[in-house]
């Protein structure tokens, strides 16, 4: 178990996180989920080097640890800058958000409008979001261009995966694994309060896409 354990905190480290589109990594996620003396022991090598190895919705990656932010520069080395920041939270709550909220209400998934994702049911559809409703959102405030290059960066690091011809945008694992739920779904709500709308979507819209007042978003001040 050293040495696969040892492997495996390599593989994450190196990753990011673990890809759904592999065999082998989908393999491993298999085993550490059946496993959780190697799964502590994963754990225990990448907070060595001051992360964390988190599991979110059948994703599981690893992120600085707040041990670790405090140790080494908050700067990120993705190359992120505040537009992608503000991508990602609007995707996030598009996204990932809708579907804490949906598996709340213990609700069935229907297209991207409301559901809970049954996670033993592997050939269910993901929650998506339409690439045209984005471009539709930002165009005031980002040209087509500009927006298909930060969709591309999210995409490479694996924030989002998208198809453009059939119209739609999934969650990947970063936008899982990297995002504080607690902290992200936090601002949000708050955000929602302030701007008094009821629906925390519409305030980061809002937000996000310059319709109203810009706020911070949380890391953006980290962006680099």
């Amino acid at each position: 178990m050293i040495e696969r354990g040892r492997d495996i905190a390599c593989l994450l480290l190196r990753e990011g996180s673990l890809r759904k589109d592999l065999d082998e990594h989908q393999a491993i996620y298999a085993e550490l989920m059946g496993d959780s003396d190697l799964y502590g022991d994963v754990a225990r090598r990448v907070a060595a080097v001051g992360w964390e190895l988190v599991q979110v919705l059948g994703h599981l990656g690893v992120r600085a640890s707040p041990d670790g932010l405090d140790s080494v520069s908050r700067r990120n080395h993705m190359g992120l800058d505040a537009r992608h920041m503000r991508l990602i939270a609007y995707l996030w709550v598009h996204l990932v958000y809708r579907e804490w909220l949906d598996l709340r209400r213990d609700r069935l998934p229907t297209h991207g409008d409301g559901g809970q994702l049954r996670l033993d049911e592997p050939d269910v559809e993901r929650r998506w979001y339409a690439w045209k409703a984005v471009f539709g959102e930002f165009e005031r405030t980002m040209s087509q261009a500009h927006l298909k290059g930060v969709l591309r960066d999210l995409k490479r690091h694996r924030f989002i995966a998208y198809d453009e011809r059939a119209d739609r945008i999934w969650a990947d694992a970063s936008l899982y694994v990297l995002v504080d739920r607690n902290r992200m779904e936090e601002f949000v709500v708050d955000l929602a309060r302030r701007l008094a709308v009821t629906d925390p979507a519409q305030a980061v819209t809002a937000v996000t896409t310059g319709s109203r007042a810009p706020e911070a978003i949380p890391g953006e001040d980290e962006a680099a």
